[in-house]
């Protein structure tokens, strides 16, 4: 496994808790999406985007096909990729405005996003609204904090590289 998060003291976090449990094969890397590197390009069979904010949320709902390449470059063919994010004009108001986020839709995510994914290399297998006990079931504490007791629609999005 290996985690990627631009912060190094969010990552030191993960790394306790990780060698807490005893979890040894897992590598920790600080970056950011626009900084990542190729020597990871090709090496998963599954990646896994959890609630990203800021630019790697751009690349996950965007038309940023460059950006969203490169997290597709990480897999191999045939691998899967799972996105799950949210955000609303309730409660991130501002982060819309300021990234000129659009806004979330079935129509939107089923036609649009399908496109984009499909340029970077990406087709979109299913687009699921998560319901409470989905989120509750998640396994992060982030994601908990972020999607519980909160009026939101939580999405995600498996694609497969093709």
């Amino acid at each position: 496994y290996v985690g990627i998060e631009p912060t190094a003291d969010n990552l030191f976090e993960y790394s306790k808790k990780t060698s807490k449990n005893k979890i040894r094969n897992l590598l920790f890397l600080i970056s950011s999406i626009e900084n990542l590197g190729s020597e990871l390009d090709g090496k998963a069979d599954m990646v896994y985007v959890n609630c990203p904010w800021g630019t790697l949320l751009e690349a996950v709902v965007k038309d940023l096909p460059d950006l969203l390449r490169k997290i597709s470059n990480l897999g191999k063919a045939g691998s899967v990729f799972s996105f799950t994010f949210a955000y609303s004009k309730i409660h991130e108001p501002s982060e819309i405005e300021k990234r000129a986020l659009p806004l979330l839709s079935e129509d939107y995510l089923d036609n649009q996003l399908r496109d984009i994914y499909r340029k970077a290399g990406l087709e979109i297998e299913s687009c699921t609204n998560l319901s409470p006990p989905d989120i509750k079931n998640f396994g992060s504490l982030w994601a908990k904090k972020l999607f519980l007791g909160k009026n939101r629609d939580v999405f995600r999005i498996i694609s497969k590289k093709s």
